[in-house]
């Protein structure tokens, strides 16, 4: 995202806006709207009203990339009081299907796990003398 106070002022002083009236339909002081143009991020709900304000659109402030699309960003990668964060942001379609591919070989291969431990399961039993769903191994029918 772009800084957001600068553009904001710009967009003013090209289109000779009053301060004191965008700051009066805003409903905050001329000195805070002076403030906001040092900003670079601001609560969406008063970025909102500055739009509606002056007349400028809200996409103006995200960044584009050469093919007219909003830019992509990568990982986010934090450290918070309680340990490190990451966190990818991602809106390519090649990475999400190589992403959905490679949750799909993973459960592929859980699967077949599972099928193998009950093989495995199934043939320990036997060989034990034990029968699938009784506690001992002897039938209950031959009490």
């Amino acid at each position: 995202m772009r800084p957001i106070g600068p553009i904001l002022k710009e967009h003013i002083e090209e289109k000779k806006l009053a301060k004191t009236k965008i700051a009066e339909k805003v409903g905050i002081t001329y000195n805070y709207l002076s403030t906001i143009f040092h900003k670079e991020t601001l609560d969406a709900s008063l970025l909102e009203k500055l739009c509606v304000a002056t007349g400028l659109h809200p996409m103006t402030f995200y960044e584009y990339g050469e093919d007219g699309t909003i830019a992509h960003y990568s990982d986010i990668k934090a450290k918070t009081g309680i340990g490190s964060a990451a966190v990818n942001i991602n809106h390519n379609s090649a990475d999400q299907d190589r992403a959905l591919a490679d949750k799909e070989r993973i459960i592929e291969e859980k699967n077949r796990l599972i099928e193998e431990k009950e093989r495995t399961i199934q043939i320990l039993l036997a060989a034990s003398g034990l029968r699938p769903g009784t506690e001992s191994g002897h039938n209950s029918d031959n009490k």
